[in-house]
């Protein structure tokens, strides 16, 4: 129903002009429509009040004078008319005039005035709210927007464009990996969806904003505590009074990074809340209850940080999608493009049988770019191989376009692990480097190849530092692994933006003969280097652990 047709409905019931058609219209629309319940409801009372107001006010308040008051013989014999003049001209059998002493009347009319602009303020500010005039700067405005956006508007969708209005119900559609669309208020709050998601500004009063999927970034400024802002995905619903914060939402679980300020978050599963401090974080999930942990810092307006910019806990237990929990940026998920060629695990973990590829649909450009910036990558992985030998070397995990293409690579072959990375001050196609050779144990592995800002190269297996080398033209042997680093001079500055990730094998199905096989429990690859401190206590943790702090390799 449009806005005339249900003020129209408004207005003639409370004029007490409604038809039977009319009543029952209006009826179905205060079922179906909360935004004009609540209209409803001020109206009335202000129109109760109203009429109370005008009921008060024909009284004669005490100590007013009443010899004005008199009957209509006397009237008629003062102005010198007949009786029937008279009451043509008065159509009342008695007239009763009022006068208000001198002193007094300007008192009354004066209050009088006042209450009735009071109760026209109100009845316009509903006005207001109801055609979508934003007098109380409520509502948002899109002031950046970077690739396809949408809006879902009842029975309408059409394009987003920079300076769009929106009101509540709409839902935002977000397009596209490296999208971003931010939201403005007139007190300055500003709200980010950033990369493909969807977001819903909900009709309840205030500021409410359902975060359907993805990555939302929130900067609010201080709020009223009877108003605050309330963001909310399937799981949690976060109060927020004024902060920064980053907020992730995936079918599986909502992440929370809060960076500056205070606020509440409370899991809808269980009932619990929290109040978190700057800082810090939160996950919830739907099988878990809330969880805080130490959050990881992040620059402003930079996407790398001292977590992993990309990870992947293979928990999905079904499905082709390996899925990126990260919560840094728009989600890099991955595709299993031969699934009967792999296997999930109880209580988690993917099994890798043949030749198969598990690769990112678009490039791993957050990861790239991170690693251009700070110039350091760490690559981490729990697998299980089936055997120490593979040939190829088999690619464990590869950024690249294929065999003679990459911007790194993490491979495994000839009873040791490989870290293959291109800079600038090497020719193509990259530094190799090698070692761990005799580490390669049954069951679990945790594998840790770091580069740092130097261009030191080092390689952890199972917790320790283990002795590298220059890869060989041949399989290593034992004398060709007796450096604890190695430097790799120059910078990731060549590093091709359209690569993207891939898990089990290269891109190119010609050289679809370096395929890895095993199960892979872990992977994290982070833009910068992680310190020996940090590998053996995220090997000491294990391929589970759900602590933020140990996923980012610092103290709990």
């Amino acid at each position: 129903m449009n806005d005339r047709k249900r003020i129209d409905l408004l207005s003639r019931y409370l004029d007490d002009g409604l038809s039977a058609d009319q009543e029952q219209a209006l009826s179905a629309m205060l079922k179906s429509d909360e935004q004009a319940r609540e209209l409803f409801y001020h109206l009335s009372m202000q129109h109760a009040l109203l009429h109370r107001l005008a009921r008060t006010t024909a009284s004669l308040p005490p100590g007013v004078e009443q010899d004005a008051v008199t009957a209509p013989d006397n009237a008629r014999a003062a102005r010198g008319r007949s009786p029937d003049a008279a009451r043509s001209r008065t159509g009342a059998a008695r007239t009763r005039i009022v006068r208000f002493p001198k002193r007094r009347s300007w008192r009354i009319t004066a209050i009088a005035a006042a209450l009735i602009l009071a109760f026209g303020m109100m009845l316009n500010r509903q006005w207001d709210r109801l055609i979508g005039r934003d007098t109380a700067g409520r509502r948002p405005s899109v002031v950046e927007l970077v690739g396809p956006a949408s809006v879902q508007r009842g029975a309408n969708r059409f394009s987003l464009t920079t300076g769009t209005m929106l009101r509540a119900g709409d839902q935002i559609v977000c397009a596209g990996a490296q999208s971003r669309l931010a939201l403005g208020y007139a007190d300055g709050t500003r709200i980010a969806v950033l990369g493909a998601g969807a977001v819903r500004l909900l009709p309840q009063p205030g500021r409410r904003l359902f975060l359907e999927t993805g990555v939302l970034e929130a900067q609010i400024a201080p709020q009223p505590s009877v108003r605050p802002v309330i963001l909310s995905t399937s799981h949690a619903d976060v109060e927020v009074l004024g902060t920064q914060f980053a907020l992730s939402a995936t079918e599986q679980k909502t992440l929370l990074d809060l960076r500056t300020g205070r606020l509440r978050i409370a899991c809808k599963r269980s009932g619990e809340s929290i109040v978190l401090n700057a800082g810090s974080s939160a996950q919830i999930a739907k099988t878990i209850a809330v969880s805080a942990s130490p959050l990881i810092r992040r620059r402003p307006g930079h996407i790398t940080r001292h977590g992993p910019v990309l990870l992947y806990c293979f928990d999905e237990g079904s499905g082709t999608t390996v899925r990126d929990s990260s919560g840094v940026g728009p989600p890099l998920d991955l595709q299993i493009q031969d699934p009967q060629r792999t296997r999930w695990l109880p209580g988690g973990g993917l099994a890798v049988a043949g030749n198969t590829a598990i690769r990112s649909a678009g490039p791993a450009l957050k990861l790239t770019r991170a690693c251009k910036e700070s110039n350091a990558l760490s690559v981490e992985a729990w697998i299980k191989p089936v055997g120490p030998q593979m040939d190829g070397p088999a690619r464990i995990l590869t950024v690249s376009q294929g065999a003679s293409a990459r911007n790194f690579t993490l491979a495994q072959g000839g009873g040791a692990y490989y870290l293959r990375v291109q800079v600038s001050a090497v020719p193509p196609p990259s530094f190799n480097l090698c070692g761990g050779l005799g580490h390669i144990r049954p069951g679990l592995n945790h594998v840790v190849a770091t580069r740092d800002g130097s261009g030191m190269c080092r390689l952890y297996v199972n917790g320790e530092q283990r002795k590298v080398g220059l890869e060989p033209h041949l399989f290593p042997a034992p004398e060709d692994l007796v450096h604890d680093r190695l430097e790799a001079p120059g910078t990731f500055s060549g590093w091709d933006e359209r690569y993207p990730l891939m898990l089990a094998n290269e891109l190119n199905s010609a050289d679809r003969n370096r395929s890895w096989r095993g199960e892979y429990h872990r992977v994290a690859l982070y833009s910068r280097a992680l310190s020996a401190e940090e590998v053996a206590r995220n090997y000491r943790a294990g391929p589970t652990a759900r602590s933020a702090a140990r996923h980012a390799g610092v103290p709990d």
